[in-house]
């Protein structure tokens, strides 16, 4: 049995699928408030959130391990917890996105084009689990009408395309545990190997790390 897709049309629209979700979670990056509590058009009223669950949190935390403070420790006590409520997160996400910021030159993390920085990371994550979508189903069902279709759902969910264009943890773990199943869909149909088994361990493992 195949475990790569053999239709001549099936890896252009797989790729086409992929730079669509780059695309709109781009967009949304672009027009989301960075840092700042978001604005509940029907009730207008300031929220805290709205506009990225979190983000502040997750970028404090991240900010924290690049300028070299190591690891916050989360203090229920703390009167700044609003802060850094994020501070008990497994490390792994936090300890890439660090290393991309020092890789982009990032030294601050209040401004928007550093925010715009930050995302651009998850906005890869996020193509990758479109990718993992796509295997699952192929590796799955051995269907790649079915994989292409289930990839253009995931690549299209609206609060998936959020998560994209937002700093967080959601996406790694998301494109962790895809690639996963992914790997026990293949296992289910072509066998266990130990290269599939320590694959599947590192995924697993990586997934308990970030969150």
């Amino acid at each position: 049995m195949p475990t790569h897709p053999s239709s001549r049309l099936t890896l252009p629209i797989l790729l086409g699928i992929i730079f669509l979700h780059i695309g709109f979670a781009a967009w949304y990056a672009s027009v989301t408030p960075y840092r700042t509590a978001g604005v509940v058009l029907l009730n207008p009223s300031n929220e805290k959130d709205i506009g990225a669950p979190d983000e502040r949190q997750h970028v404090n935390y991240i900010a924290h391990l690049a300028q070299g403070q190591g690891f916050p420790v989360f203090r229920p006590g703390d009167p700044d917890l609003y802060e850094t409520y994020q501070s008990h997160q497994p490390p792994l996400f936090y300890l890439l996105e660090a290393a991309w910021s020092k890789a982009l030159g990032i030294d601050e993390f209040e401004s928007r084009d550093s925010g715009l920085k930050l995302r651009a990371f998850n906005i890869i994550l996020g193509a990758g689990t479109v990718a993992g979508v796509f295997f699952l189903g192929f590796w799955g069902l051995r269907d790649p009408f079915v994989s292409l279709a289930a990839a253009s759902f995931a690549a299209l969910l609206p609060m998936f395309v959020a998560l994209s264009g937002a700093v967080s943890n959601d996406p790694l773990l998301m494109m962790l545990c895809t690639w996963s199943l992914a790997i026990c869909a293949l296992c289910y149909r072509e066998g266990w190997t130990l290269k599939r088994v320590l694959v599947l361990g590192l995924l697993l493992g990586f997934a308990l790390l970030t969150k």
